[in-house]
């Protein structure tokens, strides 16, 4: 009894690897992270940074069947905060570029269990606010690595054999980054504040995140 429910489920995951197809698809995910360097203290009281996040994949079949391919491009922003009892105030904002590969494969034609990295720039801005108006930003590397878990299902399908699929799941995982350091802070003011060399140390981002999204995918 037991092999032959074995021999059923491993005979319907081959079924739906036999019926997979190249897929281009396009997400949008929403998530939080917990940055755990006390750095991060200066910018807000809260250890938490949410952000969004927009991303475009390729699902490979064949030999690579379950492996996909994508680009994201993410965005967080913590705004104007007052630090020093209000004397200064901060805004900082992270824009991210990643490419990365995920593998996993699709059980019972609609689960899919599935573990990625990713890689890419960091792109950090800080809006410093006392006397005058002063700004810098920083160019960093980003890694990221992740499990997930997606829930597939098909929309639409043609006499041709294409597929318009909707997907929707959740990751979890730990990002890092090379640490930011804000030590060129530039005004167009000409006073003595502005001539002053400020230097606000480092800023390290690194920490665990998780995020929910959803997508749609064209199989062909």
């Amino acid at each position: 009894m037991k092999n032959s429910i074995f021999t059923l489920v491993l005979a319907s995951t081959v079924v739906s690897s036999a019926a997979s197809a190249n897929e281009l698809d396009v997400g949008l995910r929403v998530g939080s992270q917990i940055a755990t360097d006390t750095s991060f203290d200066a910018l807000q009281d809260s250890n938490y940074l949410t952000y969004s996040t927009l991303q475009i994949g390729y699902g490979l079949s064949g030999s690579l069947d379950g492996l996909r391919l994508f680009f994201a491009y993410d965005s967080s922003t913590i705004p104007s905060q007052e630090r020093l009892l209000g004397q200064v105030d901060l805004e900082w904002t992270r824009y991210r570029f990643m490419l990365g590969g995920e593998y996993g494969p699709t059980l019972w034609n609609h689960i899919k269990p599935l573990a990625g990295v990713a890689v890419g720039y960091a792109l950090q801005d800080l809006t410093v606010r006392a006397q005058d108006v002063r700004s810098d930003f920083t160019h960093d590397l980003a890694v990221e690595g992740f499990l997930g878990l997606d829930y597939v299902t098909t929309i639409a399908q043609w006499e041709t054999g294409q597929k318009l699929n909707l997907y929707a799941g959740g990751r979890l995982g730990w990002q890092m980054q090379t640490e930011a350091r804000f030590d060129e802070l530039d005004s167009d003011a000409d006073d003595e504040w502005s001539r002053v060399n400020n230097d606000l140390g480092v800023l390290d981002t690194d920490g665990m995140f998780w995020n929910l999204g959803v997508g749609l995918s064209f199989a062909f």
